[in-house]
């Protein structure tokens, strides 16, 4: 930095009055006076440019600072930035076969879902068909079980019957057998009788013949 020069003093002096100056004498004070401001004026843009210096390189070094931490950041977020849009892709790939998984397993369910209804669809109809049969055979279940109660009662009315009829039998095979003892008899009787008769007839032809 400059040295500023100090202003010189007057030639006035407090002990002598002021003399008058001479042109000269007053245009070159005037000179100085123009040449110590001159360099009062000098020696603060001297000022100012260092200061103004010193704020560049420190601005400057703020700013390499800065660039570095955002060339770093600009790096990192990049490269956070390369490994999601990886992983977005890999993401991507993995939703197109896990869509392309589904779109093949819903056709197949689909498929399967009207083969389910054609099926479901028969299994109706042979379930109204079935419904039919069973009123049908429920009729003819009342109609049989009607009747095999009547064939009981008739059954029932006919084993009365038979043991009635057996008794009946019975009775009349007695009355058979009694009748039979009695033929027999009486046919031994009668055989006695011819026989007495056939003994008799000789006798009276014997008689006769004498």
């Amino acid at each position: 930095m400059a040295t500023r020069s100090k202003k010189s003093s007057t030639p006035q002096s407090s002990a002598r009055p002021a003399s008058p100056l001479s042109p000269t004498r007053h245009s070159r004070l005037q000179e100085k006076a123009d040449l110590q401001n001159l360099n009062d004026r000098l020696a603060c843009y001297i000022d100012k440019v260092r200061y103004l210096e010193a704020e560049n390189n420190r601005l400057t070094r703020e700013v390499q600072t800065t660039q570095e931490t955002v060339t770093r950041e600009v790096s990192n977020i990049k490269s956070m930035y390369d490994h999601e849009l990886s992983d977005a892709r890999r993401l991507l790939d993995e939703t197109h076969k896990e869509k392309a998984r589904l779109e093949i397993d819903t056709k197949r369910l689909w498929d399967e879902n009207e083969e389910l209804k054609a099926a479901l669809a028969k299994k109706s109809k042979d379930l109204l068909l079935a419904d039919n049969n069973v009123r049908v055979l429920e009729t003819r279940t009342n109609d049989l079980t009607l009747k095999f109660n009547q064939a009981q009662s008739d059954a029932k009315k006919a084993i009365t019957e038979a043991r009635d009829l057996e008794k009946e039998r019975d009775k009349l095979k007695k009355q058979v057998d009694e009748l039979r003892k009695q033929l027999e008899e009486e046919s031994l009787a009668r055989v006695d009788v011819e026989n007495n008769n056939q003994s008799l007839r000789e006798e009276l032809s014997f008689k006769d013949q004498k």
